[in-house]
């Protein structure tokens, strides 16, 4: 039997050990790594090389049928923020519908048929969804980041310095999303592709309106000529306020979207309650030949106030 000072012991070394590495993390020669401000530049100070670090997190490959569904989830995934191939994921989506599917009807006695459709439910529309959430919140995270980043291009502009010297800087000075971004525009221009090409790649990997504004603003001046400080400090102001005008509808229509899911939770909340406290309330009339019509009409009406209700609460910017 283990005595209680050898497990002293243990965990006395593993204490004192785990010290040690701490200390030699906190003191060692991976400390400028860690201060790297976005994922790019901790790659660069990993001892990649620019084009290795351009070719692992651009993603310019297409798969085959570049606008049928594989593509749209490869776009969909890059612009998330991700580096797996849609071929991969949906290969881990099989994989998780088969093993959902075994537990389900193997070990949970679930009919097969219903357990197959709730597998692949879950296994696909679980991260389908994540991909969504993940884009929305990474599209909203670069666009705050925006103004910011115009702002510090155009004071290097301003400078004296040229187009890829400010887009550098702002790749080195911004943390991620947008300085990864904008320092994969600056590999790519350094490795052989012009502005506008370099740009219209930004573009397809965000995704958003405000990158679209910018990648027509630097265009039109890149082939008309002009003052791009002034244009570019411009189009920050534009969409520094215009985040604000969103925020503001937002703050604003709070109190309609609260009110809209209670109305809609509230069906089911009274439903729940009544079968509790009267359970024989529904059983008494399910034998009736109106019932399941008629439950199916008010299902109907209720996904119809459900869907009316969010989209007058619901605001496209």
């Amino acid at each position: 039997m283990i005595d209680t000072i050898h497990i002293l012991y243990g965990a006395l070394f593993l204490a004192v050990l785990l010290a040690v590495e701490g200390l030699f993390m906190l003191l060692g020669g991976d400390q400028s790594r860690r201060k790297a401000i976005n994922r790019r530049m901790r790659m660069r100070l990993g001892g990649h090389t620019a084009q290795e670090v351009m070719h692992k997190l651009r993603r310019t490959e297409r798969p085959e049928g570049g606008n049928g569904p594989l593509g749209r989830l490869d776009t969909l995934i890059g612009q998330a923020g991700l580096g797996m191939s849609a071929l991969t994921l949906v290969l881990a989506m099989l994989v998780g519908a088969g093993v959902l599917w075994l537990l389900l009807a193997v070990v949970r006695n679930v009919e097969p048929i219903s357990s197959a459709v709730i597998a692949t439910v879950i296994a696909v529309g679980g991260p389908l969804i994540l991909l969504r959430v993940h884009r929305t919140r990474r599209t909203k995270r670069f666009n705050e980041q925006l103004p910011d980043a115009l702002d510090m291009a155009v004071r290097s502009l301003r400078a004296g310095h040229p187009v890829s010297a400010a887009l550098k800087l702002v790749s080195e000075q911004m943390s991620d999303p947008i300085g990864t971004e904008i320092g994969i525009v600056v590999d790519e221009m350094t490795y052989g592709l012009d502005l506008r090409e370099a740009l219209d790649n930004l573009s397809r990997r965000i995704g958003a309106s405000e990158v679209d504004f910018m990648v027509v603003a630097i265009n039109i001046q890149h082939q008309a000529g002009g003052n791009l400080a002034e244009v570019l400090g411009g189009l920050s102001i534009v969409i520094r306020d215009r985040i604000k005008m969103v925020r503001k509808i937002r703050a604003i229509s709070a109190e309609g979207k609260l009110s809209a899911w209670i109305l809609s939770a509230m069906p089911f909340v009274v439903a729940g309650v009544v079968n509790v406290a009267n359970p024989s309330h529904f059983r008494d009339v399910a034998d009736d030949p109106l019932f399941l019509p008629g439950m199916a009409v008010l299902g109907g009406l209720l996904a119809v106030g459900i869907f009316t209700v969010f989209r007058m609460v619901r605001f496209r910017f």
